[in-house]
């Protein structure tokens, strides 16, 4: 049983255009916003609410919940990072456990040094860079895909962790489209036929 769920039924944030670069690993953390990041060009982040999620089993398990959305071929996940995240554990799952894996590119562990069961709230320090960690990603098929699962699986087929609540945002640079690039282009052809003459 594969819970994949597109992103849209469970976001109710937008998609919304920021400036920058990206940041760090929760052991290196940078505290910075997203004005701090340094890309080169603009950089878009996706939301995503955690209310009523679950983690369930090891990485890949067809228990855990998946969630899909389509941000273009070709585009770079750049960084992360989460605000407010309620978490609780069951049984005798820890904190810690608890990750959600980026395309099997990253995992993000919201309570790293919590290494104990009970419930917690969290938000990371800034944006975490995957270009300064040299973490950062191309999405060949254009889907960024979460996964929810558990680095230890206590119980298998059950519930590992709850998410009550709080916010993800995936940091990502989107390619040109197609009719922006030939605009791009056509705006080098004028300079060089400018210089030219």
């Amino acid at each position: 049983m594969n819970h994949t769920i597109p992103a849209l039924a469970v976001s109710a944030c937008a998609t919304t255009l920021a400036f920058g670069a990206a940041v760090n690993h929760p052991e290196a953390a940078q505290s910075l916003n997203a004005n701090d990041l340094r890309t080169g060009g603009p950089t878009l982040y996706t939301c995503i609410e955690l209310q009523g999620l679950e983690s369930w089993d090891g990485s890949g398990d067809l228990s855990n919940i998946v969630i899909e959305q389509f941000l273009g071929i070709g585009t770079e996940i750049v960084g992360a990072r989460w605000e407010d995240v309620q978490l609780s554990t069951t049984g005798n799952s820890f904190l810690n456990e608890a990750s959600i894996g980026l395309n099997n590119q990253v995992a993000l562990r919201v309570a790293a040094a919590d290494n104990f069961s009970g419930t917690g709230t969290y938000t990371s320090p800034g944006v975490f860079d995957f270009i300064a960690n040299e973490i950062s990603y191309t999405l060949d098929d254009g889907m960024l895909s979460l996964e929810f699962f558990e680095t230890q699986d206590d119980a298998s087929d059950t519930i590992d962790a709850r998410y009550g609540g709080g916010k993800l945002y995936i940091y990502y640079i989107p390619v040109p489209a197609p009719g922006s690039v030939a605009l791009l282009g056509l705006a080098g052809v004028a300079v060089t036929r400018r210089g030219r003459s």
